[in-house]
């Protein structure tokens, strides 16, 4: 569908971003879904914008209000978002929309682009009606050039063990097994491909499906990760009031308004 509208690559920055979007809508194409209803999406969005602006620096210091989400960095941020629903980027009607109509729009070419995490690509495996190799996968489009590398990211699988098991010893075999390459790499050839949280090589002869090889080669050139912005924040209901005051931007709201919509909740401040 990039072809057809005459792109024979993924847009790598904003501006090459917004020309595509452009182009599609010249051609009574809308260029993406986003489904905004559900309020985690305009939150990565979100993440995604801080990380390419500012690095994983940033989101510490929106952390530590040393930048606040009022701060005139942090407005043009919402201004982007705004700016990506006026003009029809999303659709009509992003904040009617939910993530599973957003899924499938991408999945039965209704919308030539969409921007999710890497846990999407099973559902691209499994679900894609077309012929797989026409998907192709990039990271999202660079602000500021020194921060192309930094991405929204982290770990979404963890491991304890209580040090009062009578077990121990065949306990921490166990962990040792689960963090280890050879088994993510088995994990991997079991599953036919996938993302995971470690770095591996995979199994030879394993059939591992393009858009997987393709994902991780972009992961391993990542510099830095960081989850939502949120979870650093001194403020546990930070993640909520973030995601509802964005969701404004899609009823009206201007991006002064929303920053205040956050600031007015907080408690630390700086």
């Amino acid at each position: 569908m990039l072809q057809q509208a005459g792109f024979n690559n993924p847009p790598s920055t904003f501006d090459e971003w917004r020309a595509m979007c452009n182009a599609f809508l010249t051609r009574g194409q809308q260029p993406m879904s986003l489904g905004a209803r559900d309020n985690w999406r305009a939150g990565h969005f979100l993440n995604n914008l801080v990380m390419k602006s500012f690095g994983a620096q940033g989101v510490t210091d929106i952390a530590n209000r040393s930048m606040n989400y009022d701060n005139p960095r942090m407005i043009e941020l919402y201004r982007i978002i705004k700016e990506f629903n006026d003009r029809g980027y999303w659709g009509p009607n992003a904040v009617g929309v939910g993530v599973e109509t957003e899924d499938a729009d991408f999945l039965t070419n209704k919308v030539p682009m969409r921007f999710q995490g890497s846990w999407f690509i099973p559902q691209i495996v499994d679900g894609y009606q077309g012929n797989i190799s026409n998907v192709g996968i990039a990271p999202f489009p660079s602000i500021n050039p020194a921060f192309k590398d930094s991405w929204q990211g982290g770990a979404a699988e963890a491991y304890s063990v209580s040090n009062k098991t009578a077990t121990n010893d065949a306990a921490v075999r166990v962990i040792k097994y689960f963090t280890s390459q050879q088994y993510w790499a088995e994990l991997e050839a079991f599953n036919e491909g996938g993302i995971y949280v470690a770095k591996f090589n995979s199994l030879p002869g394993a059939r591992i499906d393009p858009v997987t090889t393709a994902g991780k080669a972009l992961l391993a050139t990542a510099r830095e990760f960081r989850a939502d912005i949120q979870n650093y924040d001194p403020e546990s209901h930070m993640m909520d009031t973030v995601r509802s005051a964005l969701q404004g931007l899609f009823t009206g709201r201007t991006p002064e308004q929303v920053a205040n919509d956050i600031v007015s909740r907080q408690q630390v401040r700086r």
